[in-house]
């Protein structure tokens, strides 16, 4: 399991994406598989929804709504530090 902040370049860019072996795209799906576990807070959170809901985008709401459910699972901080996880990861 990667504990990794997510750019919201890489979230745009894989919905966004016609191809299914893109990096983006393969980072969505090892997010939506439990490989990667995205770590944010609310700001960064605020900052995906934000930018998801802009109509250039043209996202259907339902993939864009979909991320809701990891706000109710927020990653403690002190507890990836303690552990020695490296929360950034060079993609």
């Amino acid at each position: 399991m990667i504990y990794a902040v997510i750019d919201t370049n890489v979230i745009v860019s894989s919905l966004l994406s016609r191809k299914i072996d893109t990096g983006t795209v393969l980072i969505r799906k090892h997010i939506l598989d439990g490989t990667i576990v995205p770590v944010f807070n609310e700001e960064i959170f605020q900052e995906y929804e934000d930018v998801l809901h802009r109509a250039k985008f043209n996202l259907p709401v339902d993939a864009v709504d979909y991320g809701n459910q990891y706000r109710r699972r927020p990653v403690c901080r002190a507890r990836l530090l303690q552990s020695g996880i490296r929360v950034f990861h060079r993609v």
